[in-house]
C-alpha cells in the first residue's frame, strides 16, 4: 500500500509542476494585460474626442443646410427663358449625365478614297486610308 501512496504523491507533484504556472509567469501575463487595457483606454478616449468633433461638424453642416433651404424658399426662382441660374442662388448638382461628345471631324488623308468611315472601339474614327467602298482593309467587311 505504501508504494501506491508514494506513487500517487509523485504523480500529483509532477502534474502540478507540468500543468501549473508559476507566480512569476502569471504576474507577467497580468502586467501585459494591464498594459493592453491602458492602450485600449487611450484609443477609446481618442475615439470619443473624434466622435464629439464629428458630431459638432455634422450639427454645423445641418445648420448651413437649413439656412440654405430657408434662403431658397424665401427667394423663389422666376421662370427663366434659358437654363441659367440667377447669381447668388444656390445651384443643385444635376443628376443627369452630359451627352457624349460628338465624334471628331473627319480628317482628309492623302489616300485616293479618303479616310476609313469605321469607328474604333475607343469611339474615334479609324485613321487608315479607305478603299473604294469607304472602309479600310480591316473594316472592309464590317
Amino acid at each position: 500500500m505504501k508504494p501506491i501512496v508514494i506513487f500517487l504523491f509523485f504523480i500529483l507533484c509532477s502534474s502540478m509542476s507540468v500543468f501549473g504556472q508559476s507566480k512569476e509567469t502569471l504576474n507577467l501575463e497580468i502586467s501585459n494585460l494591464k498594459a493592453q487595457v491602458q492602450t485600449l483606454d487611450q484609443k477609446n478616449q481618442e475615439l470619443v474626442v473624434k466622435t464629439a468633433t464629428l458630431q459638432k461638424d455634422i450639427e454645423f453642416l445641418q445648420r448651413q443646410i437649413d439656412e440654405l433651404k430657408a434662403q431658397r424658399l424665401a427667394s423663389p426662382v422666376p421662370p427663366a427663358s434659358n437654363n441659367s441660374v440667377p447669381s447668388g442662388y444656390p445651384t443643385v448638382p444635376s443628376t443627369q449625365q452630359a451627352p457624349p461628345p460628338p465624334p471628331p471631324a473627319a480628317v482628309k488623308t492623302t489616300g485616293q478614297y479618303g479616310r476609313c468611315r469605321a469607328t474604333t472601339q475607343k469611339g474615334t474614327q479609324c485613321s487608315r486610308n479607305a478603299k473604294s467602298n469607304g472602309f479600310c482593309y480591316q473594316h472592309d467587311g464590317v
